[in-house]
C-alpha cells in the first residue's frame, strides 16, 4: 500500500516536469519498487529470523516491480496515441500497473509455494 502511494505521488509530481513526462512515470515506478523492497526487508529483519538470503526472499517483489516498470512504460507509449491529456494517460497507466503488480505478486507467491511443496 505504501509502495502504491509512493508511486501515485511521485508520478503526479514527476510527470509534470517538462522534459521528463513519461520518464517521470518510470522513475515513480522504480521509486515505488525500492520503497516496497526497503519496507519488506526492514519488516523481515525486525520480526523474522531469516534463514534465506534477502534477494531470494524478496525476489517476488523484484520480479513484479521489473514487470510493472516494463508494462507502465509501454502503456504510456500505447495510450499516448488515444488520449491527448497526459494526466489521463498517467492515471490509467498507474491504475493498470498497480493492478498488474498485485496480480504478479499473488501469482509468483502461489508458484513459489507450489515449488516448495514439490521439493519436500
Amino acid at each position: 500500500i505504501v509502495g502504491i502511494f509512493v508511486k501515485v505521488i511521485s508520478n503526479i509530481l514527476l510527470i509534470r516536469i517538462e522534459g521528463i513526462y513519461e520518464m517521470g512515470a518510470v522513475i515513480g515506478n522504480v521509486l515505488s519498487g525500492i520503497v516496497s523492497f526497503i519496507i519488506v526487508n526492514c519488516f523481515l529483519h525486525k520480526n523474522i529470523k531469516l534463514s534465506k538470503g534477502v534477494i531470494k526472499i524478496s525476489s517476488t517483489y523484484i520480479i513484479s516491480s521489473i514487470l510493472m516498470i516494463i508494462l507502465s512504460k509501454n502503456l504510456l507509449k500505447m495510450l499516448s496515441g488515444f488520449f491527448i491529456n497526459l494526466q489521463i494517460i498517467s492515471v490509467i497507466s498507474i491504475g493498470i500497473s498497480a493492478i498488474f503488480y498485485a496480480i504478479c505478486v499473488i501469482f509468483i507467491k502461489i508458484f513459489q509455494k507450489n515449488v516448495l511443496k514439490n521439493e519436500s
